[in-house]
């Protein structure tokens, strides 16, 4: 989109999602428990043609190292753009109860839905999942997201089939500079490179809407 002021960047939860589809097609009928160990070494850049080398390797029972790297030959022994661990299971387990989520000094945000996305975020159309946040607290915060349409959001398929719902997860990511940004300008220069895991209990298809529980 040309009217958007954004970074030409493929964002960390579609890399996640790369890393979970490798794994699965290396364990073919096992379910995709967690992501572990994330660490992006560099910004994956997609302004330009950018072909990728896409590398799985089973480490254990239930585990698989995944890393994906640029495929010119004069970078492809540079260190990946990402790796990770994935841990695969033949089911998935159940949820932990919700709970009750209370907030100190809850009040509420000013990140509306009316003007959710009009300041600071930079995020494009296909990844502005987030409706409004609701209450803003100095150990967290409570925000609705929503499902948004896929159809257009790759160029082969209009019915894709994804694993870690990459764009709610990027949202739920997104939470955390508004609560950053509540009061100050500048808290949302936050980018992530390492994650300790995410944690998967049923297929990527999410309802329409959801409620998220930020704690700081």
């Amino acid at each position: 989109d040309r009217n958007q002021t954004a970074l030409p960047v493929n964002p960390l939860t579609m890399s996640v999602e790369m890393l979970a589809e490798v794994a699965a097609r290396l364990m073919p009928g096992k379910a995709v428990l967690a992501v572990q160990n994330i660490r992006a070494h560099r910004w994956m850049v997609v302004d330009n043609e950018l072909e990728l080398s896409l590398q799985g390797e089973c480490i254990g029972p239930d585990r698989v190292y995944v890393s994906i790297r640029e495929a010119r030959s004069e970078v492809s022994t540079q260190s990946p753009i990402i790796e990770a661990e994935v841990v695969v299971g033949d089911s998935y387990p159940p949820p932990p109860a919700a709970g009750e989520f209370s907030l100190s000094a809850g009040r509420p945000s000013r990140f509306t839905a009316e003007v959710m996305y009009k300041t600071a975020m930079f995020s494009g159309p296909r990844f502005q999942a987030i409706h409004s946040i609701q209450t803003w607290g100095q150990d967290g915060q409570i925000a609705t997201l929503r499902s948004l349409p896929q159809v257009d959001l790759f160029r082969s398929t209009t019915q894709p089939r994804l694993i870690a719902a990459p764009v709610l997860l990027d949202a739920a990511g997104q939470t955390i500079a508004h609560w950053n940004g509540e009061n100050d300008p500048d808290g949302f220069r936050l980018f992530p490179y390492y994650v300790d895991e995410i944690r998967f209990y049923a297929p990527g298809e999410p309802p329409p809407w959801l409620q998220s529980r930020l704690r700081i």
